[in-house]
């Protein structure tokens, strides 16, 4: 790996583990700036995309735009190319923590994205980096945030469980299904919603369930022989929670912030989600992430797993 390299879909398939749908990268290379080697890589999803990858486009504006969410994981990704060599010998990347991420910037399909990724630093299996989108085409802006991944080898997957930590049993008081039509603005597979169980009025509050299907489209990318449930899905799920939140309280349009956890059924804490702002415009548009303060995954959530969202409203 040094300045100048590049890789096509061949290359980056042989660095890391995601395939089909999951390899979102269409190419990579490596340059050096101000010392240091940085990883650039560039994605381009149109709807209709002969890989399938379409399913992260969603509709805002009267057309088709990304979700930020393939933004992120298109950064992650570029970031999984970069540590690749502390992965010989079959090690996986799995995303321990999501920090300071700052959206907010509508990016029309079909326009080339382009995401910089920069080291800063490791310990031990943990890897941080500093990472920005970039839009090539009139949308602009940027898109930031910083991941920390941890390098885990075959035998190593039950670390997940060695520092569980319990809250309350999710609530199941008073169960009703999720009506996806209020997700119009996305594909339904990308709803990661099934059903109300339980509504506090008064603190602003919903628990809510998912069973990750064993026939999701992620399923057979992420990853092969051992299909995990992606971080950006469970941060979506989240939002989904949110905006199903507001339906039901009755909320106008506008700016909110929210945050949250996911568990299991027994209480133990899969993933934290901290000061995810998001604005809605009632029109049936996907809604804007803003920004996320810090999403913190402490667990995996295998095919077929249900779990619950915890999710509040906040001034």
């Amino acid at each position: 790996m040094k300045a100048g390299d590049r890789y096509g879909p061949d290359e980056i398939r042989a660095r890391i583990p995601h395939r089909g749908r999951n390899l979102v990268l269409d190419d990579v290379e490596f340059l050096e700036e101000g010392g240091a080697l940085k990883v650039r890589s560039s994605i381009r999803i149109a709807p209709g995309d002969t890989g399938g990858r379409d399913l992260f486009l969603q509709t805002a504006g009267g057309g088709s735009v990304y979700s930020e969410f393939v933004l992120v994981e298109h950064m992650a990704l570029t970031s999984s190319v970069h540590i690749a060599p502390f992965m010989a010998g079959g090690g996986i990347a799995f995303f321990s923590t999501i920090t300071g991420f700052e959206g907010g910037r509508t990016i029309p399909a079909g326009e080339q994205v382009e995401a910089l990724i920069e080291s800063l630093g490791r310990k031990g299996p943990f890897h941080r980096s500093a990472c920005r989108i970039t839009s090539g085409g009139p949308s602009g802006g940027e898109i930031r945030t910083e991941l920390m991944a941890a390098v885990v080898f075959p035998g190593e997957g039950s670390r997940e469980e060695g520092e569980k930590k319990t809250v309350a049993i999710p609530e199941v008081r008073d169960p009703r299904p999720v009506d996806r039509s209020r997700f119009a603005f996305k594909k339904p597979s990308m709803v990661f919603l099934d059903e109300e169980t339980a509504l506090d009025r008064e603190s602003h509050t919903l628990t809510a369930r998912y069973r990750y299907p064993v026939d999701h489209p992620f399923v057979a990318g992420h990853f092969p022989g051992n299909p995990v449930m992606m971080g950006v899905s469970q941060w979506a799920g989240m939002l989904d929670g949110a905006l199903w939140l507001l339906h039901r309280l009755g909320k106008p349009p506008g700016l909110y912030r929210a945050e949250g956890e996911i568990l299991r059924a027994d209480g133990a804490l899969v993933t934290e989600v901290k000061g995810l702002e998001f604005q809605t415009d009632g029109t049936g548009n996907a809604p804007r992430l803003l920004r996320t303060k810090r999403i913190g995954f402490r667990g995996m959530v295998r095919a077929g797993e249900e779990i619950f969202y915890r999710i509040r409203l906040r001034p």
